[in-house]
């Protein structure tokens, strides 16, 4: 089975558009996965919309279903989803995952910032269909792919995803401080990049990945 991934935002956040960032884009994080028979969407920054466009126009008036995963709720990640254009056709069908553990339910995250105080439309005004679904920790499949979740060290808590179908593993970690931990502390003042202590679950967790997509914004300074 073919498997397609288009990056259609990098940015961390906020979006910077302008020459500097013409190559890869100044986008907030965005990501399309595409199988024979699923589309999946790992977060909703500023970059969605321009996704959204282009569902557009490979669906024409045909229905569109697609699988929207958040890593996590911050702003950068979830700013763009009052620009989705499929969102507000009422022939289309939106899974959107969230998980269990969330202190707020998924429909009260991504509405707030549609509340009139900040946006026009409200989310209950979406003509789409909108179905909030949790993801457990154990692997679940989701259209014919194997999803799995893995809680990331991030403030207010981040998730990566693995995405498995037909022999291909691909993972989504972004908004991780995988690194905090250094092997030799005294190394902090001695070299430029000490060693660091991984994870032993987030290792596991990407583990035979064919594409591992994770984020580099920080150096130690």
């Amino acid at each position: 089975m073919a498997v397609f991934v288009k990056f259609w935002g990098t940015r961390g956040s906020i979006p910077t558009p302008g020459k500097r960032t013409a190559r890869f884009g100044g986008n907030t994080s965005c990501l399309e996965l595409r199988t024979d028979d699923a589309l999946f969407i790992c977060d909703g920054g500023t970059g969605v919309r321009e996704l959204g466009l282009e569902l557009g126009r490979r669906f024409g008036n045909n229905p569109i279903t697609a699988h929207m995963v958040f890593s996590h709720f911050h702003w950068d990640h979830i700013q763009g989803f009052p620009f989705f254009g499929p969102a507000y056709v009422p022939t289309n069908t939106l899974h959107i995952y969230g998980t269990a553990r969330e202190d707020r339910n998924i429909h009260d995250l991504l509405s707030g910032q549609m509340h009139t105080t900040y946006f026009p439309v409200r989310f209950t005004d979406l003509g789409g269909k909108i179905v909030a679904n949790n993801l457990a920790a154990h692997p679940t499949e989701v259209a014919g792919v194997e999803v799995e979740t893995f809680e990331q060290v991030h403030p207010g808590g981040s998730l990566a995803f693995s995405f498995k179908t037909g022999g291909v593993k691909v993972v989504y970690a972004t908004d991780n401080e995988i690194d905090k931990t250094i092997v030799d502390v005294k190394a902090r003042v001695k070299v430029k990049n000490p060693l660091r202590r991984l994870p032993k679950g987030f290792i596991d967790f990407c583990k035979g990945a064919d594409l591992l997509i994770c984020d580099a914004q920080y150096t130690d300074a």
